[in-house]
């Protein structure tokens, strides 16, 4: 198993690498977007000053979201429509490795981008309103711990749906799907509660049971397919 997921690893490595436009340009601009050009806007409204710490962990999360959903969906939709995701699941590798291994590799990715995103919203309220005070440090580990969950879930939805989908207009309609529909249903059921502690809190939970669910329930996916193949 070890010996898999460190093949599998060096594999999504140099896969990585060469998927220059996914993994910085678009991504480098979503962060100055969020990171930068809404914040500093932002700033320059007094109306909205009070909002900003929220407002600020949104952006994490939905940065989370977007690049979850570009990286995962490009790593699975590759394989797909390459055909190799089939031709690794009949070879020796442990398919629990091969899902691992692209799980991981999206996690920190994932991890070095929300870094990425909060540093320049630390410098963006730096800079335009002269220092951190108007920044919550629990909103800023609120946002990255979301952040990673959302993206963990996002990263295995899309691992289970590499193995229905046979083309990749198929993986990215049913990836677009089981992404979306529970974040907006947790987004709905916070706004329902008022967005206050005891709605986080819920939120919390209900993000870290449906991360969790799907990440084990991905591994016994890819597992199964050993048995099939």
């Amino acid at each position: 198993m070890r010996g898999d997921l460190r093949t599998m690893l060096w594999k999504e490595t140099r896969q990585a690498r060469g998927g220059l436009v996914n993994e910085l340009v678009v991504p480098g601009i979503f962060a100055l977007i969020t990171g930068v050009a809404v914040p500093f806007l932002l700033l320059g409204d007094p109306e909205a000053a009070g909002a900003l710490p929220a407002v600020a962990a949104g952006l994490v999360v939905f940065s989370a979201l977007f690049y979850g959903s570009l990286s995962s969906e490009g790593s699975f939709s590759d394989e797909v429509r390459e055909g190799t995701l089939r031709m690794l699941l009949t070879t020796g590798i442990e398919p629990g490795a091969i899902f691992l291994a692209k799980w991981l590799a999206l996690m920190a990715r994932t991890t070095i981008f929300l870094a990425a995103v909060v540093l320049l919203q630390l410098l963006t309220f730096l800079v335009r309103a002269g220092g951190l005070t108007i920044l919550d440090p629990r909103w800023v580990l609120l946002s990255v711990g979301f952040g990673i969950l959302v993206c963990s879930y996002v990263a295995a939805a899309n691992g289970v749906v590499s193995l229905v989908a046979r083309t990749t207009a198929q993986m990215r309609q049913l990836g677009m799907l089981v992404s979306l529909i529970p974040f907006a249903a947790l987004a709905g059921l916070a706004h329902w509660m008022g967005m206050g502690r005891a709605a986080l809190i819920l939120t919390s939970f209900l993000l870290f049971a449906l991360a969790l669910s799907a990440f084990l329930f991905a591994v016994l996916a890819f597992r199964s397919e050993r048995i099939r193949s």
